[in-house]
């Protein structure tokens, strides 16, 4: 790439964050807290604060279902605890987990009800199921699919994103 090309790319990058600025300003002056307003026109409220503030109206239908947790050491620890003899206690980290996550191919007949629940109320969101395969490291038989259906829409010059918990999980 040239300088000019460069300086082209950084303009346009500059440009899209003011943009996003003004949008989360805009937003928090009609939708935010009393406190939160008065830190925005005081030019201190974190764009983090803001885009979350954003994140939970855009998908304040779902305010009721549960956010998907990567728990993935506490779902091997209690897979290894149904496994391993009486008095074999084994203790899981964080480094002695591994996750790979992908869309899901296939889906139950609960997962496609609620991946179209979530579409039915947001149809412009993309809406996947999702597949957090989580294994041991120090055994990768040792491994369980926890599911997550991921919903993305556009708020204005944002990309939002949250993760709810499907409502099967597996047993250990």
């Amino acid at each position: 790439m040239t300088r000019e090309q460069n300086l082209k790319t950084r303009a346009e990058q500059l440009a899209r964050h003011e943009e996003k600025k003004k949008f989360a300003a805009d937003w928090i002056a009609a939708h935010g807290t009393p406190e939160q307003q008065v830190r925005q026109s005081a030019g201190v409220l974190p764009i983090e604060e803001a885009i979350d503030a954003m994140t939970d109206f855009a998908f304040g239908p779902f305010v009721d279902r549960p956010r998907y947790v990567p728990d993935g050491v506490s779902r091997i620890q209690e897979v290894l605890k149904c496994r391993l003899l009486a008095g074999g206690e084994t203790t899981v980290t964080a480094a002695d987990v591994a996750v790979s996550s992908t869309n899901a191919e296939t889906m139950t007949a609960a997962q496609w009800a609620a991946i179209n629940e979530f579409r039915a109320v947001l149809p412009d969101a993309t809406v996947v199921l999702r597949i957090h395969s989580v294994s041991w490291k120090k055994d990768r038989s040792i491994a369980v699919p926890c599911f997550g259906v991921l919903v993305t829409q556009r708020f204005g010059p944002f990309t939002l994103r949250r993760e709810f918990e499907d409502s099967r999980r597996p047993e250990p």
